[in-house]
């Protein structure tokens, strides 16, 4: 948890491996398909269609930027029914994934996303008002779909319809 610029980022990191050298390799764990890799990569217009691996790597950051000795390698996804690694990080940028120095155009992208996300709720134009909302017409061109609760869930709590108005 940190707050910058008026923001808080919130994340639990299934895990955090580091080794003698000091490097760091985030890893996430799913039960079945990971996103694309090219989906947590901000493209060449800074578009990113999700926002798993660049919130662990600003949390990250974030909370240990006093301790340069500690210096973020990888982050991936690893699926557990296949034992597959997917790397969107790796430090030579290889299994198609980008160098710690290049994903930086992404964690970028990422506090750009979140800082638009902010003023929207707190100007109260995120787009949709009201109890009703129809998923597929009304978010599947917003922008922010990847990380609003009106269309997912999130921990099991699915928003009812007098906390959507608000």
């Amino acid at each position: 948890d940190t707050e910058i610029a008026g923001v808080s980022y919130i994340g639990k990191l299934d895990c955090i491996l580091s080794n003698e050298a000091g490097g760091v390799s985030i890893v996430d764990y799913k039960n079945s398909a990971a996103p694309a890799v090219s989906d947590c990569i901000a493209d060449e217009n800074d578009e990113l269609g999700d926002f798993q691996i660049p919130l662990y790597v600003t949390l990250w950051n974030n909370t240990h930027r006093e301790q340069k000795a500690q210096k973020l390698e990888n982050a991936l996804f690893v699926t557990i029914k296949d034992a597959v690694n997917h790397y969107v990080v790796q430090s030579e940028g290889n299994f198609g994934a980008v160098t710690p120095e290049e994903y930086e155009k992404t964690v970028k992208a990422f506090s750009a996303y979140t800082k638009e996300f902010s003023n929207a709720v707190q100007t109260g134009r995120l787009g949709i008002t009201g109890d009703q909302v129809n998923v597929y017409n009304d978010c599947y061109g917003c922008s922010f779909k990847t990380i609003c609760r009106t269309a997912y869930i999130s921990s099991g709590v699915k928003l009812n319809a007098a906390e959507k108005g608000n």
